[in-house]
């Protein structure tokens, strides 16, 4: 893979916001328990991965567009 991200080398302590993450968009989302964990996690990677992929480009206008798409979509999967 292209990007590590030093969390995935880090410890547990640091990794543990991340799960809370995941958690608190699974509690928020709407439909059954499979639905919800399922766009809880598209949601989170749209979220990390989202912000990840703006910041390694070095042209504004297409991270703003990248940020945008992500957050447009995280949004509707939530249905909020």
């Amino acid at each position: 893979m292209i990007f590590r991200a030093p969390i995935a080398q880090s410890d547990r302590h640091s990794s543990r916001p991340f799960k809370l993450m995941i958690q608190s968009f699974e509690q928020v989302t709407n439909g059954g328990a499979e639905s919800r964990r399922g766009n809880a996690l598209a949601i989170a990677a749209l979220c990390v991965g989202g912000m990840v992929l703006s910041r390694s480009i070095d042209d504004r206008k297409l991270a703003d567009e990248l940020r945008g798409a992500a957050m447009s979509t995280a949004l509707n999967l939530g249905k909020w």
